[in-house]
């Protein structure tokens, strides 16, 4: 038998595009999930006409705890999958069609935006990834829910707020020694991935009457 390796010249890496399909669809089922607790949460002690301890509430108390470092972990992986399936699209024998179709589903001022050296610009998919990827800080943003009832049974107010992911993220780093910050909207992001990665990988006579 030949050695494996000489068989391999030219070979890229092999983004499972169904992988980075289902990251979308876990990150839709984060993103979404928690207004959804938390409105029901909120319904609930108005129908009691009294607030609950969160322990009564197990499904929103995980979320909580658990969904930014989620969400954050996962967003991470993603975009660098689609940044290297950019990066070998780019360089494919499809590169022409997949260009015309990577500027069409740019997601430019649509996904966000960043701030350096005192200027606004929109962001792109690929800066989108490239921001997320070099992030010095990365910070999901929350909104709390305004509670119905404002007090226990004992006529208590408890000290426990609400809170929900709004899928946005914020981010800072520096780029060359100068510092940026940067908005990313996730929803909006992985309605642009899925779009990008709807090219597939043709063969390139296939690319070619796209």
């Amino acid at each position: 038998m030949d050695n494996p390796y000489w068989f391999t010249k030219g070979k890229t890496h092999n983004i499972d595009l169904s992988t980075v399909r289902r990251m979308c669809f876990e990150l839709t089922n984060i993103f979404s999930a928690g207004r959804e607790l938390a409105e029901g949460f909120d319904a609930m002690e108005a129908e009691e006409g009294k607030r609950f301890d969160l322990s009564q509430a197990p499904l929103l108390a995980l979320h909580m705890e658990l969904a930014e470092d989620q969400a954050c972990n996962l967003l991470l992986q993603m975009v660098l999958l689609v940044r290297t399936y950019d990066d070998v699209m780019k360089n494919s024998g499809s590169s022409k069609a997949y260009v015309a179709h990577a500027t069409q589903t740019s997601g430019k001022g649509y996904i966000g935006g960043y701030s350096q050296d005192g200027q606004d610009f929109d962001l792109n998919l690929r800066q989108a990834c490239n921001k997320i990827i070099h992030a010095l800080e990365i910070r999901a943003v929350y909104e709390r829910i305004d509670r119905t009832v404002a007090l226990d049974e004992h006529g208590q107010e408890l000290d426990q707020e609400v809170w929900y992911l709004t899928g946005e993220i914020e981010m800072v780093g520096t780029d060359q020694g100068k510092p940026w910050e940067a908005v990313v909207h996730a929803p909006a992001l992985l309605e642009i991935v899925l779009d990008r990665i709807a090219f597939g990988y043709p063969e390139p006579e296939e690319a070619t009457e796209k």
